[in-house]
């Protein structure tokens, strides 16, 4: 018995001392935990970029991403976070309330830089497909201009095809003047044509 608690006890303190001596680099600041990035296989990289549609055919193509294939999603919307998120049947989807309102959630739409620079880093935080739904288009035109969202719509384009992301706008042709409607047109496509490749499994 006193060979036992003898062998036991020098058990124990190897235990501790090899515990201490794990111990102390991390806190000595030697060692560096690295958070292991979260990587997905791509789709077909054709799919990546920005589209329009209808309030009903963007929401739809929109769910069909967040719920059915269940891609990280931003959303630019008029309605307060709570709101929109009941409108849609989600919970957990991030929302950014494009607002003139005194509210910790919303952020005045003349703020285009700012919105850019959020939307690319959330384009840039994982390496997964991801999803931007922007249901504003007309208020941000409405505050900024006719000449700045374009501009604006296109580096975000540009920008969700460098970082695997879809960008989804809800737009009605009747809301805004031809010209802009024509420039808007050829940098966007049609969101008929993502519906397309994701019934084909791209």
């Amino acid at each position: 018995m006193d060979i036992r608690s003898v062998i036991l006890t020098l058990g124990a303190l190897l235990l501790f001392v090899s515990s201490v001596m794990v111990y102390l680099p991390f806190s000595r600041n030697e060692y560096t935990i690295v958070p292991v990035p979260i990587v997905t296989e791509p789709m077909n990289p054709s799919i990546y970029g920005a589209y329009w549609g209808s309030g009903s055919e963007s929401s739809r193509a929109f769910l069909k991403l967040v719920k059915s294939l269940r891609l990280p999603a931003i959303v630019l919307s008029r309605d307060p976070p709570e709101v929109f998120r009941s409108k849609l049947g989600l919970k957990l989807v991030p929302v950014v309330w494009i607002s003139k309102v005194n509210h910790e959630d919303a952020v005045d739409p003349r703020r285009l830089p700012y919105l850019l620079d959020r939307m690319l880093n959330f384009l840039q935080s994982t390496e997964t497909d991801k999803v931007i739904y922007i249901d504003c288009l007309e208020y941000l035109m409405l505050e900024n201009g006719n000449e700045a969202i374009p501009k604006f719509v296109t580096k975000l384009k540009d920008l969700a095809s460098l970082h695997r992301g879809i960008v989804i706008i809800n737009l009605e042709k009747s809301a805004i003047d031809e010209k802009t409607y024509h420039v808007l047109a050829s940098e966007l496509r049609p969101v008929e044509e993502l519906e397309k490749m994701l019934s084909e499994g791209h």
